[in-house]
């Protein structure tokens, strides 16, 4: 039982670690398509930054409940939340928006690249993948010790279970020897006698 516990937090830090792939997974996506859109200056581009937004969003919500145990990962998953938000709303819809107005010639293809050289979107965006590293860190270190938790539980259940075997078959041997020693023994005399009378 207690090794059935150990390895299902195993699998629950698996999973936690899964979430944080889709989350950076999710960002590379949105970036991709955000990035097609201002090169390009078409809408079409910005497919896998709308499907990025979606499952960001969902393994967020995933993530939260995950590892609502977790005070330090919860706040991670919130602050890197809040640093999307801010990505999106300082950052990606601002670029859309600019590279709407080159096609339209009210901005020129110079003042997009300007607003993008500000570098504000690439601290934020460095910012988070610092704080998505130490939340999967975390989890790969609880990966560590709850293997060893569980390979430990699972040798001494074999030991236990090996000695149980010895200890149940000396226990086996032990009683054949005495119930052999108590039934031979009178049958052995009783036949002796019987033996010894028929020469008489």
């Amino acid at each position: 039982m207690l090794w059935y516990v150990t390895a299902k937090r195993v699998n629950h830090t698996h999973e936690a670690l899964s979430i944080g792939s889709s989350l950076g997974a999710a960002m590379v996506d949105m970036e991709t398509g955000l990035r097609g859109c201002v090169i390009a200056g078409k809408e079409a581009f910005l497919e896998p930054y709308v499907a990025g937004q979606l499952t960001f969003e969902q393994a967020i919500a995933k993530g939260l409940s995950h590892v609502s145990d977790n005070p330090i990962q919860i706040g991670r998953l919130q602050k890197i939340q809040t640093l999307k938000e801010g990505w999106l709303t300082q950052h990606a819809y601002a670029s859309i928006q600019l590279r709407k107005q080159v096609e339209t010639g009210t901005k020129t293809v110079d003042e997009v690249t300007a607003f993008i050289e500000e570098g504000h979107a690439k601290r934020r965006m460095d910012e988070l993948r610092g704080i998505l590293k130490a939340l999967t860190d975390a989890e790969f270190k609880l990966i560590a010790v709850r293997t060893d938790e569980a390979n430990g539980i699972a040798s001494h259940t074999t030991d236990t279970t090996i000695s149980g075997a010895i200890i149940v078959v000396l226990t086996g041997l032990i009683a054949t020897i005495v119930i052999t020693r108590s039934t031979v023994g009178p049958v052995t005399k009783a036949s002796n006698l019987v033996h010894s009378r028929q020469w008489r």
